[in-house]
């Protein structure tokens, strides 16, 4: 119903209706003269650049383009989450409708964006990894390897979240998987660089958001400096209150010891992640993997600059896994960390329905991700305890 709301809509055969839409911006990257990241500032990876490609060759000249960009892109990404869920639903009934539920929320936003086109690789990988083993030898189970070691790399090479299946598949003893995922990810890296032929500039540009200075409006730095504004503890100063910066509503003034703080406390809660599932030895793997993705991506969000909406949708798949339990019959009650992803996307769902952006500033519509965000922040630390806690014992 979505998508067909966003196929057949008053915006869906005028191009000026879906301006400052990110398909717009998707155009702009495909139709910019010279090369990506040399000639011109590009804040996605390659893969989401040949994505624009396509969906730029794929549509006419001109700005009826856009209109058919748009389409192509939601149609795109319903075919995707469907292929992530039917690959879910394949493993376990339980772990696909966790996945449709969560999302529901956000279905939108991930329609309009890539974020669930980088989803597929990633899921896929883990599920490649954990598939059931045939009665083939060496040479099938090396082929595996290298199979999810690709698509590892391939996931993050359009979103770079899907890098940190590395330290899950390492948490759960495949080591050789996570090194077949960082051996595709140098290859596809290096062939990226020398392509661009702009030194390791084109990184930095992924990274920083092509130096932007405020903080995105839902993120945990933009609903404190909202919040302190709102009640007068700090005012914002000129040009500090909410404003239309590199197609994303920031607020305040970023302050780059607490980005650089914000980076070193992700990168420890995702090695602490992973070495608790290391220890979760009466835990099968597919929910420990599961588990570490969900805390470590949680750890990611809310320690960035930036916060979108769709960047939820980068949990709603491991805490799917996180509903199987192959050691015998589950319980009836969801996980805790699947409660808090839950409450987290209902009130995002919510606060868009509501607010809207750039309405978001306003008290009570950052009250609402305010606790939405710690929802978030309870994550990792929510799954640190799954991870901690036996096993139910098995029912043989």
């Amino acid at each position: 119903m979505a998508a067909l709301a966003l196929l057949v809509g008053p915006w869906a055969d005028e191009a000026a209706e879906l301006a400052g839409w990110d398909i717009e911006r998707f155009l702009a990257i495909a139709r910019e003269s010279g090369r990506a990241w040399r000639d011109t500032a590009v804040e996605y990876p390659p893969g989401s650049v040949v994505v624009f490609e396509l969906l730029d060759r794929l549509s006419p000249v001109g700005s009826g383009g856009v209109v058919t960009a748009h389409r192509l892109l939601i149609v795109l990404g319903l075919i995707v989450d469907l292929l992530v869920s039917w690959l879910l639903l394949r493993r376990d009934r339980r772990a696909g409708l966790t996945y449709l539920l969560l999302g529901l929320p956000l279905v939108p936003m991930g329609l309009l964006r890539l974020d669930l086109v980088a989803t597929l690789p990633a899921v896929a990988a883990v599920l490649l990894v954990f598939s059931p083993a045939g009665p083939s030898g060496r040479e099938r189970s090396g082929v595996r390897i290298a199979a999810a070691g690709g698509l590892v790399a391939a996931g993050a090479m359009v979103k770079l979240w899907p890098a940190l299946l590395i330290p899950a598949l390492w948490s759960t003893w495949r080591e050789r998987t996570a090194a077949a995922g960082i051996a595709a990810g140098a290859v596809a890296t290096a062939l990226w660089l020398v392509w661009a032929g702009a030194g390791l500039d084109p990184i930095r540009q992924v990274v920083d958001l092509r130096g932007a200075t405020g903080w995105q409006l839902e993120s945990v730095g933009g609903v404190a400096t909202a919040l302190a504004d709102a009640v007068g503890v700090r005012p914002l100063g000129p040009a500090e209150g909410v404003r239309l910066e590199l197609d994303a509503f920031r607020i305040g003034t970023l302050t780059p010891w607490v980005v650089t703080a914000g980076r070193a406390l992700a990168v420890a809660a995702i090695a602490a992640l992973a070495w608790r599932g290391r220890r979760a030895t009466q835990r099968s793997g597919l929910p420990v993997a599961g588990a570490v993705m969900l805390g470590g991506v949680a750890a990611l969000i809310v320690t960035s600059p930036l916060l979108s909406p769709q960047f939820l949708l980068w949990l709603t798949p491991w805490a799917g896994l996180l509903m199987i339990d192959d050691h015998g019959p589950s319980t009836r009650r969801p996980p805790s960390p699947v409660v808090l992803t839950a409450g987290a996307t209902i009130l995002t769902g919510v606060a868009l329905t509501v607010f809207g952006p750039p309405d978001l500033a306003h008290p009570l519509a950052a009250a609402m991700l305010a606790v939405r965000n710690a929802l978030l922040v309870m994550l990792p630390i929510s799954c640190w305890r799954w991870l901690d806690r036996s096993a139910p014992p098995s029912g043989g």
